[in-house]
């Protein structure tokens, strides 16, 4: 499996009392697969995201991510866009969809071609100069999808990606991750 989990647990602590977020989760995802978790407000659906990500520690269990454990290694192996779209505020469109391979010492020019490349299926080809603070919800979405995809890691992890696009749009973006991923 490119994803592993066993045993996974997490706990945080609340006014002084220990609160189980997520409770003895197993599972095995494979290349290739599409699982979605599905549940009610406040389940534990992002705390396990968060958790295969690495950006969290299990409280108990083991978590294992294309044959990786640790935490900190984990994350070269993951994209991760979390619920909040998260945009670096001093960044324009374009700078924001370029992060994840600037990590990756991806330099500029090749970056910056890779974004507005992808930029133009996400319908952010004209805004790719603009700062976050001047798009729309549903825009900011798309540029943070467009940066999580970019990276091309084995993983991809999706925290209600489409929650802030119109009908249309989120239409016209899942067909586009069935046809390319």
């Amino acid at each position: 499996p490119i994803i592993q989990a066993l045993g996974v647990s997490r706990d945080y602590e609340l006014a002084g009392e220990t609160v189980r977020a997520v409770r003895s989760v197993s599972l095995d995802v494979h290349a290739g697969e599409f699982i979605t978790l599905v549940g009610a407000s406040g389940c534990g659906k992002s705390t396990l995201l968060n958790l295969i990500s690495g950006v969290l520690a299990p409280s108990a269990g083991h978590i294992e991510v294309a044959g990786v454990n640790e935490l900190v290694s984990r994350l070269g192996h993951v994209s991760y866009m979390q619920q909040k779209d998260l945009l670096l505020p001093w960044r324009t469109v374009s700078e924001n969809g370029r992060l994840g391979l600037e990590l990756r010492g991806v330099g500029a020019t090749e970056s910056e071609a890779e974004v507005a490349h992808l930029a133009e299926s996400f319908g952010l080809a004209d805004v790719l100069g603009s700062m976050p603070w001047q798009l729309s919800g549903g825009m900011r979405q798309r540029v943070a999808l467009l940066r999580a995809l970019l990276p091309d890691n084995p993983v991809l992890l999706l925290d209600e990606p489409f929650g802030a696009l119109d009908a249309i749009t989120r239409s016209g973006l899942q067909q586009w991750l069935l046809n390319v991923l």
